[in-house]
């Protein structure tokens, strides 16, 4: 039978003591570099790595939006891959559990361009236009940053779902609030060619 020393004892005893303070005052411990490395293995293509390592940081810190959005990512690709494959109930559940990640990054934080760029699209590959449509109308109207690039993010899903008068008008809403905005003219140009008329 093992017995403890009492330093030992002692620092057993101050390290159990640590981590029940830290868990009765609610902290959580920094996720940044188990994150930081999971982002290095999503850019290096290593998916069931990055995955594994967004998945241990998120048991840290459940609502870790980066971690979160990057986890979106992850089942979007998937998605991809299932549609290729000609597996749509697949892809459709891929495409429900990134929608999923994408509410929780945006829900840590509201303004999430990115998070809510990428929720858009998702609930557009999963035919849900009009829920995606209606989203980015508020996202529009009612979250700040880069307006701009809401009313033209707004245009193109109002495109991609066949409703060109809609699409113009949210391009000729980002082109009022910057005349000289190179890629708002650019998707009014693809909306005319897609419509085969003169511009």
């Amino acid at each position: 039978m093992m017995r403890w020393t009492s330093p030992i004892r002692s620092m057993f005893t101050v390290a159990v003591g640590l981590s029940l303070l830290a868990v009765m005052t609610g902290c959580t411990p920094d996720v940044t570099d188990i994150r930081n490395v999971g982002i290095k293995q999503y850019q290096a293509g290593l998916q069931i790595e990055s995955m594994a390592t967004f998945r241990r940081a998120l048991e840290l810190a459940p609502s870790d939006a980066v971690s979160n959005y990057y986890m979106g990512l992850h089942y979007k690709n998937r998605a991809d891959r299932k549609f290729s494959e000609g597996d749509l109930t697949g892809a459709y559940k891929h495409l429900d559990t990134a929608i999923m990640y994408f509410n929780q990054a945006t829900t840590s934080i509201p303004n999430f361009i990115e998070a809510i760029r990428e929720k858009k699209d998702a609930l557009a590959r999963r035919g849900k236009y009009e829920q995606a449509v209606n989203m980015a109308e508020r996202v529009a109207q009612r979250v700040p940053g880069d307006k701009v690039t809401q009313y033209i993010i707004l245009g193109n899903l109002y495109r991609d779902a066949g409703d060109a008068d809609n699409a113009l008008r949210a391009y000729k809403q980002a082109l009022d609030m910057d005349p000289t905005s190179t890629q708002a003219r650019m998707e009014v140009e693809r909306l005319y060619e897609k419509a085969r008329q003169p511009r």
